[in-house]
Order: structure tokens, then sequence, then C-alpha cells
């Protein structure tokens, strides 16, 4: 009987990225996020977690244009992406987990009420 190889499996490489909220002057960390993912990439990770609220400084549609660029700079660097923001949905805001794929597509999330006190 022949032994069959088994092909060794790479253990996945996890970033965090530790980012502040906001600069004063700025609306949106973007391009931090997009530069936190480039910084990933080149150290191997496959997937890049960033910070609960650290996208925006307002909640945001799930389509909105950060989300897309996010998205985007994901599919240029072949990497998976978490970020956590509050999402707007019809009248209500729930503070979202996005999981972006490698292909930048949203490929699941986990969305959880807001309620202020």
């Amino acid at each position: 009987m022949k032994k069959r190889k088994v092909k060794k499996r790479r253990q996945a490489v996890i970033a965090i990225a530790q980012i502040k909220y906001f600069d004063i002057s700025k609306t949106n960390n973007v391009e931090k996020i997009k530069k936190y993912i480039k910084l990933a990439k080149k150290k191997d990770a496959d997937i890049v977690c960033f910070p609960e609220s650290c996208v925006h400084k307002s909640s945001l549609e799930l389509n909105s244009n950060v989300i897309k660029k996010i998205a985007e700079e994901c599919k240029k660097n072949s990497i998976w992406c978490i970020v956590t923001e509050d999402i707007k949905k019809g009248e209500r805001i729930y503070n979202t987990s996005i999981l972006i794929d490698r292909k930048g597509n949203i490929k699941g999330g986990y969305k959880w009420k807001y309620i202020k006190f």
C-alpha cells in the first residue's frame, strides 16, 4: 500500500492594527487603514483586524464609499480584513463587524443594536 503524501498546511497569520480613533481634523481613518492593510500584507498576514469604531466619526451605510475603499485595498493586497463600525440600516444604527475577503467582497458580518443611554 502506498503512503499518501500529506501536504503541510501553513498556520494563518493574523495582524492586529492598533490605531487611534481619530485626529480631530479628520472625519475618517481610511488612509490610515489602507496603510495598515498594505503593511499587514508586507508582513505576510492573511487577515488584518481593526479596533471597534475606528473607520468614521459618524454612522455609515454598508455600501458607502468609505467601506468600498477599504474593500478595494483588500483586493489590491489580496488580504482579508475585519472592521467594526456603526452601520445605518433603515432608521436603525447597528454596531457591525464586517468581514471583507481578499477579493474585496463582504463575506459576512455581525451586528448588534446600538443603544444610546
